[in-house]
């Protein structure tokens, strides 16, 4: 029975794998020493025999010279087998890389597509919870000018949406009851809690309004105060929807 590993050494490389294990490329460049080796034995031993006898000396030299060269046919064979081996091995490494990094990119894609999904469901989750709340929720800067409120404020405070933006959250609040909301938000800020507070305004009709107000500090990633985001509803309103 052949030896198993000069035959794997010997198999068409395109038929199997780098990966550096026992059947791989290294053991091929083993038998071709060996032949060289081996050859060179031979071309030694019969120039030295056809040299000892007067009637073949002639084709001991000519022995000589065939022999060098068919060595030198040999180690160009042993050196040219190294060298496929070698891109050979590179063209798998890229391969490799290449597929890896496919298979990176899909990823990338699929978690892309996951998270725009979450986040839209969560925008729409956001959207229906503002819908069928009947409070109203607004959003201010750092001067108390609303930057953001929901539509059910014009159900709360009888003026439509677009006319509160950029409108003060004290518009309508007395004197005396705007230095404690303010006072009380700035603690929370402070604090960085939430604040329940209740204030008192008038409608554009002059009817009283008594609003409860659940509020809290809006903070950025970098810890920068940007406002306030908070909930109001009035008092009389029921909480049951």
């Amino acid at each position: 029975m052949p030896n198993r590993r000069v035959t794997d050494a010997y198999r068409d490389p395109l038929s199997r794998r780098y990966d550096n294990s026992s059947t791989s490329f290294a053991p091929a460049a083993h038998p071709c020493l060996y032949w060289m080796l081996v050859s060179l034995v031979v071309i030694c031993a019969s120039f030295l025999w056809l040299a000892g006898r007067q009637d073949t000396l002639h084709l001991a030299w000519l022995l000589l010279p065939a022999g060098l060269l068919a060595l030198a046919g040999m180690a160009f064979v042993h050196r040219l087998t190294a060298s496929y081996r070698d891109i050979y091995q590179q063209l798998v490494q890229l391969k490799d890389a290449a597929h890896l990094n496919q298979l990176t990119l899909q990823n990338k894609q699929i978690e892309k597509a996951v998270l725009a999904q979450a986040l839209n469901d969560s925008e729409l989750r956001t959207r229906d919870i503002i819908r069928l709340n009947r409070d109203y929720i607004w959003e201010t800067d750092t001067q108390f000018n609303y930057t953001y409120i929901s539509p059910q404020v014009e159900a709360v405070r009888h003026i439509p949406r677009t006319e509160l933006l950029e409108t003060s959250l004290f518009m309508g609040v007395s004197t005396s009851c705007q230095e404690q909301i303010t006072e009380a938000l700035r603690s929370s800020l402070k604090q960085r809690e939430a604040v329940r507070c209740q204030l008192t305004r008038q409608r554009p009709n002059g009817d009283p309004l008594v609003e409860h107000i659940h509020a809290i500090a809006l903070i950025d990633s970098a810890g920068c105060w940007l406002g306030f985001r908070g909930v109001a509803y009035p008092d009389h309103t029921e909480k049951t929807l």
